[in-house]
């Protein structure tokens, strides 16, 4: 039942889709009456269809999109009996498609069906527009035989006809199951599907006999007995006679089998044509594969043979169309390609076309005189398709070219090559000539933008080549293209840089020179080095650099005074982006003179703001320590605040984790906690009178592992006791750090692991491991009430206490 369902569907959509093309009926007049054959099944059990297209409505557009219609409709099937009459079998389905006018294409997928789970269905009418013929695809690539749809009286006969057996057919389908047993397989079949299913199954229908085989079997049993009966009588004469009239009875059984089955009397007549040579008619007929493109000595698939049977072919040879072929033509076809066509010696008695041909004409299972003939009728209407398409390209836009290039496939592979390859011949060309005209258009605005200024067109045409419309280009197109491209190139640099050209002839001073060609390049270094293989470029670029690089020559002295006026470390650090470009450095050795000059004057400058920033107090600027601690001695707030945020940037940008560390959000806490765990070890007499006792014990064990690093087990090994004395104001300040004692030299160690900017880690070692280093080396070497000592310590917890409270 799913079989029957996918054929079906492709029916209707195909349809729509041939109707609304350029010179077809609008959509709607696809509304109606279609009547058909589909040869998709077992030979001698196709199925009749009877399609009814209820709907046709317009689908909703989105930007680019083409026009497109949705179809629906039902669809009746019913299976035709070996004998060519109407099974009661009758399957009713409802089908959903989309027409694409433009093309003239109908398509359809079944979903959900597992028999035809994947298989699409493409369709197209023909030119009057009462017939659609359909293909089938699916994801293997594998084709199904094509078949039509019609509203054609006449057509609709002929196709029912192909589908009828004829005298000299073959048996096709062995089954030892009564035609009546088939029936309610299919429907229940059909019933566990979920589909409309009525059926009756004909009653006392016996299975048809041979009745010469019959005729033959009673006579040879008959004398098998009279000779027995012979035998036992003892007579040896009449024993003799009745076995020399049996021999002679399967004598002429045997010939008259071959008489039937190949047209011919006796064997000796078949030894005779064997010498004839090939009848002109079917020499003429097999040459139409040459004429068309293809090859009669190798065997490309059914499409090849169907080909051979489209109506005006066919007639042009015999006269008639293959459906007018009666039972003893067909016979007498067949046995020319078997005999004379296959021993003469001829291109086509080598060939791999003439045995597969024999096979249809024989009505063999899989590819018989149905799938043939229907697919003959249908190559024909897809021919008359191919010949509207060809003629409408011409008028095609890009949009439509390219849904011709994604949707004809299927349907061309039904022709001739010629057909095939002449229509993809055209489609690429059209395809190719709207290319160039959009490249020339294109490049026409991009060269314009070029010319106003615009940094993004330089990068839009650096990246053109990528676009679809190169990809769209034949490959004797693209070469030209890809010259014209540079063309443009070449042209585009001359026309970005010639303002600036310009403005810099017009200016006097060396020094305005320099900043007006770095206040224009800079932005569009990135855009115009992307064309630096382009000897127009090239050539720009040894003119703008060496005008540089007389410029600064120039104006040496002037920098050099500008560069003397400098008083701010800021200020020095941006004076060069005034002038400066990446490549200056490349083309010009005054400016590597006037650029150490000025990094002179950057080193002075960060010496004295470093010494600002040591300021007044006991330490000097050679001492670890000094700024931090000599603004804590001065309780300088606003320095304190600069230095812990440079800190904290510092430290957080080399230590990502210690982003929620709030202890190190100021260096007031570390220090403090430094100064709280040392006291009691250095000064032991010197402890408040209400200290406090902290003590930490730390187990550590050892962890036996398996060769994957999976734990196996662990056991205790030893541990360590770490003993605090705390004074009473020192108390708040331990238990925040809840017994994490920063140590000198372990900012260092983390730099060492962790790696990062030697910048930040050189900021956080003058800070936090210079001010430990002051304080261990104060406290080993002063006493517990030393003015400096006592100063830092009392500061300090004013400073946390104002920042954290407590």
């Amino acid at each position: 039942m799913p079989r029957l369902m996918t054929p079906f569907l492709l029916l209707w959509i195909c349809l729509l889709a041939s109707v609304v093309r350029a010179g077809q009926p609008e959509a709607r007049q696809l509304l109606g009456q279609w009547q058909g054959v589909d040869p998709f099944s077992r030979p001698g059990e196709h199925f009749r269809l009877d399609l009814e297209i209820r709907s046709v409505n317009e689908i909703p557009l989105s930007d680019n999109d083409l026009l497109a219609y949705r179809v629906e409709g039902q669809i009746q099937v019913q299976a035709l009996s070996p004998e060519g009459g109407q099974n009661p079998l009758v399957i009713s389905v409802a089908f959903m498609g989309r027409y694409q006018p433009v093309t003239g294409i109908l398509s359809y997928e079944i979903k959900g069906t597992p028999a035809y789970a994947g298989v699409k269905k493409t369709a197209v009418l023909n030119d009057v527009g009462d017939t659609l013929a359909v293909v089938g695809h699916s994801a293997g690539a594998s084709r199904h035989p094509a078949f039509v749809l019609t509203q054609n009286a006449s057509l609709a006969a002929e196709v029912l006809r192909l589908a009828e057996p004829r005298s000299n057919q073959r048996p096709n389908l062995k089954t030892n199951k009564p035609a009546a047993d088939v029936v309610q397989q299919r429907a229940a079949s059909v019933s566990r599907r979920g589909v409309t299913a009525s059926v009756e199954a004909p009653a006392g229908q016996k299975r048809s006999k041979n009745p010469a085989r019959a005729e033959y079997q009673q006579r040879q049993k008959a004398l098998q007995q009279q000779i027995q009966e012979a035998v036992r009588a003892r007579d040896k004469e009449l024993t003799a006679q009745l076995r020399q009239e049996l021999k002679q009875l399967r004598k002429d059984y045997r010939e008259k089998k071959v008489a039937g089955t190949s047209g011919k009397t006796t064997r000796t007549q078949a030894v005779q044509r064997m010498k004839e040579p090939c009848p002109e008619p079917i020499v003429n007929w097999t040459n139409h594969l040459i004429a068309n493109g293809d090859s009669n000595l190798g065997y490309r698939g059914d499409v090849q043979l169907s080909n051979l049977f489209r109506p005006q072919v066919y007639a042009s040879v015999f006269g008639k169309r293959f459906s007018q072929t009666g039972a003893d033509e067909l016979k007498q076809l067949l046995e020319d390609l078997q005999l004379p066509c296959k021993n003469d010696g001829s291109a086509l008695a080598k060939s791999m076309v003439r045995q597969p041909l024999s096979y249809v004409i024989s009505d063999r299972k899989g590819f018989g005189w149905t799938e043939a003939g229907i697919g003959g009728v249908a190559a024909e209407v897809v021919a008359e398709w191919q010949q509207r398409l060809i003629e409408s390209l011409q008028g095609a836009g890009a949009v439509e070219v390219e849904e011709y290039v994604h949707t004809t496939k299927t349907l061309l592979s039904l022709l001739w090559p010629i057909e095939r390859d002449s229509t993809g011949s055209a489609i690429l060309a059209r395809r190719n000539n709207l290319a160039v005209t959009g490249i020339d258009r294109h490049l026409g605005q991009l060269g314009q933008r070029i010319a106003n200024g615009e940094v993004d067109a330089l990068t839009e045409l650096y990246h053109f080549p990528e676009s679809k419309l190169f990809k769209r280009l034949l490959p004797e197109e693209l070469d030209r293209q890809k010259q014209r491209f540079f063309e443009a190139v070449d042209q585009g640099v001359n026309d970005f840089v010639a303002p600036i050209r310009s403005q810099l002839a017009k200016l006097k001073s060396p020094t305005q020179r320099l900043a007006q060609g770095r206040a224009w390049y800079f932005p569009a270094a990135t855009a115009l080095e992307r064309f630096n293989d382009r000897h127009t470029f090239q050539q720009f670029e040894n003119w703008f650099y060496s005008d540089r690089d007389r410029d600064f020559k120039a104006g040496k002295s002037e920098l050099l005074g500008e560069i003397d006026a400098l008083a701010e470390l800021l200020e020095s650090l941006q004076w060069s982006f005034q002038y400066k470009l990446p490549r200056d450095s490349d083309f010009s050795q005054t400016w590597l003179e006037v650029e150490a000059h000025l990094f002179a004057k950057q080193e002075k400058l960060e010496h004295e703001h470093y010494l600002a920033r040591v300021g007044e107090g006991p330490f000097g600027p050679h001492d670890p320590g000094a700024i931090y601690l000599n603004a804590v001695i001065r309780m300088d707030r606003e320095q304190i605040k600069a230095e812990d945020r440079l800190f904290a940037l510092a430290y957080q940008d080399v230590v990502p984790f210690a982003s929620g560390y709030s202890s190190r959000s100021s260096l007031v806490q570390p220090l403090l906690v430094f100064i709280a765990a040392s006291w009691g070890h250095v000064y032991q007499g010197c402890m408040d009178k209400n200290y406090t006792k902290y003590t930490r014990t730390t187990q550590y064990e050892n962890v036996v592992t398996n060769g994957w690093g999976a734990e196996i087990s662990r056991y205790p090994t030893y541990s360590t006791t770490t003993t605090w004395r705390i004074n009473d104001r020192h108390k708040p300040m331990f238990r925040m750090s809840d017994g994490n004692i920063p140590g000198v030299g372990s900012m260092k160690m983390a730099a060492a692991f962790l790696g990062g900017d030697k910048q930040k880690w050189k900021i956080v070692d003058d800070l936090l491991e210079g001010s430990l280093k002051q304080l261990r080396k104060i406290m080993q070497t002063k006493p517990c009430n030393d003015v400096v000592l006592q100063t830092i310590d009392e500061n300090l917890i004013t400073l946390w206490h104002e920042k954290y409270g407590g």
